[in-house]
């Protein structure tokens, strides 16, 4: 039987909050964007909480395709804090395509990382067993 830290629990019971306050979020009518900017925030936080919490051999042997996702899921948080604070204070670009510029840092770790995340489960699997190597 594998032991489960107890800090797992707190993390995971952190994230089911974090999930079911962006249901929430996404269900109410009041200043709409900003919430659902700041939804997507949280379940953004709540997924890399589980990865961050579970991060052993172990977990991403059984689920290699979530292998190095923590590595670039953070360089989404500053760009969606901006545009929540803009939506917040009513500062927001009249123009939406305006603010696409925020995301370019993960596009471009994605784009570096792309080459990892294409390969398979089994290749993944065997670089995850080996890495000391």
């Amino acid at each position: 039987m594998k032991q489960i830290l107890f800090i797992q629990i707190i993390y995971s019971a952190a994230s089911i909050q974090g999930l079911f306050l962006s249901l929430l979020l996404f269900r109410t009518k009041i200043n709409q964007p900003a919430n659902r900017i700041l939804a997507i925030l949280l379940i953004i936080l709540s997924g890399h909480l589980i990865l961050v919490g579970f991060d052993n051999r172990d977990f991403f042997l059984a689920l290699p395709h979530l292998s190095r996702v923590s590595w670039i899921i953070g360089s989404l948080y500053w760009p969606l804090i901006f545009l929540f604070v803009q939506y917040i204070t009513q500062t927001q670009p009249n123009k939406i395509w305006k603010s696409f510029w925020l995301i370019t840092p993960f596009l471009i770790l994605f784009v570096i990382m792309l080459p990892y995340f294409s390969i398979s489960a089994t290749e993944k699997r065997t670089l995850l067993t080996n890495f000391e190597e």
